[in-house]
């Protein structure tokens, strides 16, 4: 090998990175720590385009740079709006990022060639750019190449390495111009209504009132509908109802005219028409007709459906969707495809997921081709990635509840658009009562097919009785019914996604963001599966309504979001489009500041209308939300490191060793801690530690052969999933799946020596406040989040914290010399695996050094 070429391989996510390297060098890499310990670099050798390379491959965590204002605009009160739409930003290193731009600047040096393997969608361009910039400086001369994929599997990693590219400086360019706009827009009115509203909406001093080009569009959607529910009058109306019942089938006629809003005049409509006393058929007709399956899953369809059918939001969908694209399950899940081109190998897909009890026999007929139909293709094409699809088969013992049902829907989905349709019978029945006229449809399903595997759609039968047309027949019943026009309903996260989708707000890999974002901001709440605005998000919306001022209205959003598309296609100059933009958005914002005292005046009226009587009742639990979204008031946190309680059920693993007859398994303490506990007590009060920080637990079917082989009968293993804030470099090794978090374990008293490895390691962390949404799904910990909320502390003099510490630690010794007198008793700490206080000479915990 040519030790002067050298290939630095750079991914998006560290999981990435590991999968890539393990596909090009057949599992026979050599692992290097990384300046960041969560970004380690994987060393082999490799053939690219006929030379011979030692390539090294490392990863980042999302975007390495960001834009921010100098410091010279950062003071609020003191700086003048129009300088944020006029003043040159900064391209500086994301906070939390300097790790891995040393990182990239220390093996990017001396290097050859550099193969930029960034998701495949535009901000991962936007990312390639970041890091070629970054290693650039350091090696000018390096050839760049561009790698696409959309998924981590032999195929498409191998078909990736034949086919390099440049990357796409047009496609960074859109991104660059979205963050400076949303900087400069979302940074204006942000403080514009921060320093004018806020003690009108009462919201806390640390608490910024705010504003964005996507968030606000997403929270008109909410607030619009609001009021459409909120405003609505009902209406009564009079309709004639027909129904009969033959043996077991009931049939329901719909009235040609619908419903008539003038009761005396059904009334005479009525009278007219029962004096005929009988019903005579008109038509009767039976056609075959089809239900057609459903299209392939693009990212929008794929919320849609997760969000609807698994009642799981579209933020932790994605989450979901990009964890088991990381895992190698699914192909890349940010697509806006519909249509699998031609010689896409469907059929190896279906083989490749066929060995399931759910779906493998319907897959089974898919491969012998009695079911097959190919695939029903949409009109949709990216030219970047295929439909999202599986990839390979999953177990459900292999991953968690939410990540089966999201892998589990996308399986029988695919299954069913290589289906064929479902085929049934359409019988139409008409008749007419004097001269008023009705008719009743009913389905009888001939061929499921698609049907037999995708449990969500429904293609309800209703058997029509049979007649002739001219026959008689007297009705069950026939009625004039009142009712009344019913409110249009809430917006759910489904319908939210089709009006962002229809209107241009965000992108397919954006959309489920500003969602949550106008949660976390408490413009809106969740209740139960409907959206619903606080009294601060109609306020503000109502505000802007008052003074025609449609900031909350799609279009200049969807304008923008236009023109970015153009720059990513080189249709479009960046320059030209952030000026045109930016020019429109400061005169808006000229308007706003010149109307300042009227949006006063209109907002304090609305907010205490609002709060008064917000429309519409919310339940228990949307209540406490709004109570909190109301005042702004910071989330209360979960208690730390909460396991769920769902977990725990059934976790009977093995024999109690102690009383030889009930069975051991997990609890929790009333400090949400979880332990080991027999379910003999209070006759038995054995207990096994267990570690501290796991996040999910799963009882797996196997057993270990250990515990078997010395005599302890059947007990089960155990699937641990860690918190990342616990995963540190000494346990990453005994944490083999899932990004280094999780691991199979047999969880019996010092049975497996990696088990207890973890329990001594996990106990060093002390049990804080933790709040579940700063779990990161690529597996890495929330330090790298931005924490703005956090104060920067002037550090102190070494020689006054030696003081203070020992301070410290005189009093400690002084408590504990006065706490062991009044006892008698010396104090010892609780062993970390056994959690007695002191071991005894026949104690069999491995931490025992007194051991006889």
């Amino acid at each position: 090998m040519d030790p002067r070429l050298v290939c630095l391989n750079v991914a998006e996510k560290p999981s990435v990175a590991k999968g890539v390297s393990n596909i090009l060098a057949n599992g026979r890499y050599k692992t290097i720590n990384g300046q960041s310990k969560y970004n380690p670099v994987y060393n082999f050798n490799y053939e690219v385009e006929g030379k011979k390379y030692n390539m090294k491959f490392t990863s980042v965590l999302g975007h390495v740079m960001s834009i921010d204002f100098p410091d010279s605009v950062s003071n609020w009160d003191k700086t003048p709006f129009e300088k944020l739409f006029t003043i040159p930003v900064k391209v500086q290193c994301m906070n939390g990022q300097e790790k891995i731009v040393k990182n990239l600047k220390l093996h990017s040096n001396n290097i050859d060639m550099i193969i930029l393997w960034l998701d495949c969608d535009r901000e991962g361009e936007g990312i390639a750019f970041e890091v070629l910039d970054i290693c650039k400086k350091i090696s000018p001369r390096c050839v760049v190449k561009r790698a696409h994929f959309s998924a981590v599997n032999k195929y498409d990693i191998m078909k990736a390495m034949d086919t390099l590219t440049r990357p796409d400086r047009n496609m960074a360019d859109a991104v660059q111009a979205r963050q400076e706009i949303d900087l400069r827009i979302g940074a204006s009115f942000t403080r514009f209504q921060s320093i004018y509203f806020k003690s009108i909406l009462g919201v806390s001093s640390g608490q910024p009132v705010s504003y964005g080009p996507c968030q606000f569009p997403t929270l008109g959607f909410v607030v619009e509908r609001y009021q459409k529910v909120r405003d609505f009058v009902p209406e009564k109306y009079w309709y004639l109802d027909l129904r009969l019942e033959v043996d077991e089938y009931s049939v329901k006629f719909q009235w040609d005219r619908g419903k008539i809003f003038d009761k005396v005049i059904c009334f005479i409509i009525y009278q007219k028409s029962v004096e005929a006393g009988k019903a005579k058929v008109t038509k009767y007709q039976t056609r075959k007709t089809t239900r057609r399956r459903p299209q392939p899953l693009n990212t929008i369809q794929m919320q849609k459906l997760i969000s609807s059918r698994l009642k799981i939001s579209p933020s932790n969908a994605m989450k979901i969707a990009e964890k088991l694209y990381n895992m190698g399950y699914l192909s890349y899940p940010r697509t806006e495809t519909t249509q699998f081109k031609k010689g896409f190998n469907l059929k190896k897909l279906v083989q490749n997921i066929k060995d399931n009890s759910s779906w493998g026999d319907f897959a089974n007929k898919l491969l012998e081709g009695d079911m097959y139909g190919g695939p029903r293709n949409g009109s949709k094409d990216d030219k970047a990635h295929p439909p999202i699809h599986p990839v390979k088969l999953a177990h459900k013992s292999q991953l968690d509840n939410s990540q089966w049902r999201v892998y589990d829907l996308i399986c029988r989905h695919f299954l069913a658009v290589v289906s064929k349709d479902a085929v049934g019978n359409e019988t139409t029945l008409e008749c007419t009562v004097g001269e008023e006229l009705f008719s009743s449809k009913g389905i009888t399903i001939l061929q499921k097919n698609y049907l037999e595997v995708y449990p969500f759609e429904k293609w309800g039968e209703s058997i029509i009785p049979q007649y002739k047309v001219g026959e008689t027949f007297v009705p069950t019943s026939y009625m004039m019914e009142e009712s009344q026009t019913s409110s249009p309903k809430l917006l759910t996260e489904s319908d939210l996604i089709s009006m962002m989708d229809k209107n241009g707000i965000g992108t397919d890999a954006t959309i489920h963001e500003h969602i949550q974002t106008i949660q976390d901001r408490k413009y809106a709440i969740k209740d139960k599966s409907e959206l619903k605005p606080t009294p601060i998000g109609v306020s503000l919306v109502e505000m802007y309504q008052e003074i025609n001022i449609n900031l909350h209205k799609p279009s200049l959003r969807a304008q923008m979001e236009k023109e970015m598309t153009l720059i990513a296609e080189g249709k479009k100059e960046k320059e030209e489009m952030l000026k045109s933009a930016i020019t429109e958005m400061a005169k808006i914002f000229k308007l706003c500041e010149k109307s300042k005292n009227k949006m006063a005046e209109i907002l304090r009226e609305k907010i205490i209308k609002c709060k008064k009587d917000s429309g519409i009742k919310f339940s228990e639990e949307s209540k406490r939300e709004s109570d909190t979204g109301n005042s702004f008031s910071p989330q209360t946190k979960k208690p730390a490191y909460e396991i769920p309680k769902n977990d725990l059920r059934n976790t009977e693993f093995c024999t109690c060793p102690k009383c030889k007859t009930a069975k051991m398994r997990f609890k929790l303490t009333r400090k949400k801690n979880v332990f080991i506990s027999c379910n003999g007590y209070p006759n038995c009060n054995n207990i096994f530690n267990s570690p501290k920080g796991i996040e999910r637990l799963q009882m797996l079917d196997r057993h270990c052969e250990k515990c078997q082989r010395e005599g302890r009968g059947e007990v089960n293993l155990f699937r641990l999933e860690f918190y990342t804030d616990f995963c540190n470099e000494n346990v990453q090794e005994l944490l083999p799946m899932q990004d280094n978090t999780a691991g199979e374990f047999c969880c019996y008293f010092a049975c497996d020596k990696d088990y207890v490895k973890i329990i001594n390691e996990f106990s060093k962390y002390p049990q804080k406040e933790y709040s579940t949404e700063s779990h990161n799904p690529n597996g890495v910990p929330s330090y790298y989040a931005r924490d703005d909320s956090k104060k920067r502390v002037p550090k102190t003099k070494r020689s006054d914290t030696k003081k203070v510490n020992k301070g410290k630690k005189s009093k400690n010794k002084t408590k504990k010399k006065e706490e062991s007198k009044k006892t008698g008793k010396r104090q010892f700490k609780e062993c970390a695996l056994c959690g007695k206080k002191r071991h005894m000479k026949n104690s069999n915990c491995p931490n025992n050094k007194n051991r006889a």
